[in-house]
């Protein structure tokens, strides 16, 4: 069974699918024909709706890969042959085609598949997290071997009902980015995952700002409207249309 994920650190991107896919916000395309504006508004829900479950159902089977490479590497605590181990993680990067794995353990050194600098207090944080709710999803980070944009997310590992340690993947931001193309709208048609900040997370196509408020800052607003209005809406998982 794939956990739901609705712990605390996960809010900013289901906020974000909430905000910007599953109420069709933001997606840019230059044609739309002579379709009536209510059937543009219609046309783009049903994509935004689609493309939010499409990515939340994503997030969900890469969760359950993380679960279970978790439960096979508790099976085998307290981890005695080490070699043996990290091997195992090296297979599971390559097959799942994660940027990494690493397991943290209360006691003892982290274990990776690849070797990678990592800092102390960024892995207690990821370790303290995740055995207070069992899973972790961050926003996007910035991996600090390759600067690739990446999602961490996590299990927690037991020893019966004793926690033990924390393992972690760093998942590749862009293969969510097919989730996220909205076809159905024409070649330009893209979906954003952003913060509420708005503060990108995951994209249907590239953009040339890590924020999507700076794009809407050169915007011509309908009458009667402003940024601030158009970002406090968006905050408040409203309709916005621009």
């Amino acid at each position: 069974m794939i956990k739901r994920i609705s712990f605390l650190v996960l809010f900013v991107l289901f906020v974000v699918v909430g905000v910007l896919l599953t109420t069709g916000v933001m997606f840019y395309w230059h044609y739309v024909g002579d379709l009536l504006e209510k059937d543009v508004r219609a046309n783009m829900i049903s994509a935004g709706e689609e493309a939010a479950d499409s990515f939340t159902r994503a997030l969900e089977a890469d969760q359950h890969i993380v679960d279970t490479i978790a439960i096979t590497v508790q099976t085998d605590y307290p981890w005695q042959d080490k070699e043996k181990l990290e091997w195992f993680l090296h297979l599971q990067v390559k097959y799942n085609e994660f940027k990494n794995l690493g397991i943290i353990p209360l006691k003892g050194p982290v274990m990776l598949a690849r070797p990678a600098e990592v800092q102390t207090q960024w892995l207690n944080e990821v370790q303290a997290i995740t055995l207070e709710k069992d899973i972790y999803l961050s926003s996007r980070q910035q991996d600090a071997d390759s600067g690739q944009k990446v999602f961490v997310q996590a299990a927690s590992l037991h020893d019966g009902q004793e926690p033990v340690g924390a393992l972690y993947a760093l998942v590749p931001t862009e293969r969510y980015q097919s989730r996220l193309v909205l076809s159905s709208l024409g070649t330009n048609g893209a979906a954003f995952v952003i913060a509420p900040d708005g503060v990108l997370q995951a994209s249907g196509r590239p953009l040339e700002t890590e924020n999507i408020f700076d794009v809407l800052a050169q915007a011509q607003f309908a009458k009667g409207q402003s940024l601030e209005d158009i970002r406090q809406k968006i905050q408040q998982r409203e309709n916005v249309f621009v």
